[in-house]
């Protein structure tokens, strides 16, 4: 058994007969997410990956299990990567699609409404609302 990068291959990518091993380091939502595409990626080649997460803790023990799954469509509007924001919330839907997310996993789109206090404001009342969120 042999050891060996493939060359222009990602990091931790070893070379074992005709199989690839790929070590991704955290338990988080982009490892879950690489080893999920990269399975997908291994069926269309008919070739081997075998995908290995290290993680100290358990999956999705940090920033990934925090965040309560919420995404919004518009976060990014008008900033330098609005285009990637809105590529990843279409990859979401469609991953929620493909793995039947609402039955699995509780996956559901709904409607959200931004506030914004002016904390500047004596009165505290006056309140300016933001146009209504895109579906999230």
């Amino acid at each position: 058994m042999y050891s060996s990068s493939f060359p222009g291959s990602p990091r931790g990518t070893t070379c074992q007969g005709s199989r690839t091993r790929i070590i991704l380091c955290g338990g988080g939502v982009i490892s879950a997410a690489i080893s999920y595409y990269l399975t997908v990626l291994s069926k269309e080649l008919k070739k081997s990956i075998e995908v290995i997460i290290v993680e100290k803790g358990a999956i999705a023990c940090s920033s990934s299990g925090k965040a309560g799954g919420f995404l919004a469509l518009d976060w990014c509007k008008g900033l330098p990567i609005d285009e990637l924001a809105q590529k990843s919330f279409s990859l979401h839907a469609d991953l929620a699609k493909t793995l039947n997310g609402a039955e699995n996993y509780g996956y559901r789109r709904v409607e959200t409404l931004e506030i914004y206090a002016d904390d500047e404001l004596e009165d505290g009342k006056n309140i300016e609302l933001s146009e209504k969120s895109k579906l999230a």
